[in-house]
């Protein structure tokens, strides 16, 4: 009954004060675009699709909630619900009424983590998605990333080796990439000969061809934001 295939783990507080479990039908209306939210819920079995209402007052479907996870969480500061809830298969869900969520939230450190994890992974859920309908260009971004940390690195001076280390993790926030594929398009340059690479150091050797992979197509504009934290 307490699944968790979201990987947030449910703590006993949040067993204790969820409502009676109420089955649902396939198609019913959890709550719709602009109700005031009153609780929140927890999915004990089924899915529910949160649904985007469009102009012409069509519902668009963008994302879905299974067993396991949290309904209506990220939406409770708002006030009214921005999205509409409907279930996708007979499904059961408990509810928390926002005085109790609310109350619970301000009281209990472990349930606070608890959400926190939770809104955490939804955020890496949406992440997730919109690199997938959009992947970064970033073979050409990572060329002129790379050209920029060498060159505030070395000034003038021939060229170093530039630590990745404990660069890598900011490069892949910037890249809206993972520290694994960017590490994979650091080893393509070097077995093009474009780099050398030892351990996680790499040092650019042919300066002309990466340069040549900006002109493929084109590129974030600027990486002013980003180059702070790559040095510090």
């Amino acid at each position: 009954m307490w699944n968790t295939t979201s990987g947030v783990a449910m703590t006993p507080l949040s067993r204790d004060i969820l409502g009676k479990v109420k089955f649902w039908e396939q198609n019913q209306i959890v709550y719709r675009t602009g109700d005031p939210v009153q609780a929140v819920y927890w999915v004990h079995s089924g899915t529910v699709k949160i649904c985007k209402l469009l102009p012409d007052n069509r519902l668009q479907t963008v994302r879905t909630i299974s067993e396991g996870e949290w309904l209506g969480i990220e939406e409770t500061d708002l006030g009214h619900f921005a999205h509409t809830a409907i279930t996708q298969e007979k499904s059961q869900l408990s509810a928390i009424s926002m005085d109790t969520f609310s109350q619970t939230l301000a009281k209990n450190p472990a349930f606070r983590v608890e959400i926190l994890n939770a809104l955490c992974q939804r955020i890496y859920q949406v992440h997730h998605r919109l690199y997938r309908q959009d992947p970064p260009p970033t073979n050409q971004n990572l060329a002129r990333l790379l050209l920029e940390m060498e060159k505030d690195t070395r000034g003038d001076a021939p060229g170093p080796w530039i630590d990745l280390e404990f660069r890598l993790s900011a490069m892949a926030t910037y890249l809206r990439s993972d520290e694994k594929h960017v590490f994979e398009e650091i080893s393509q340059l070097y077995r093009r000969g474009l780099v050398e690479l030892a351990g996680k150091m790499v040092r650019i050797v042919n300066r002309r061809q990466l340069q040549a992979i900006l002109q493929q197509q084109p590129v974030f504009q600027s990486l002013d934001p980003l180059r702070k934290n790559l040095y510090s």
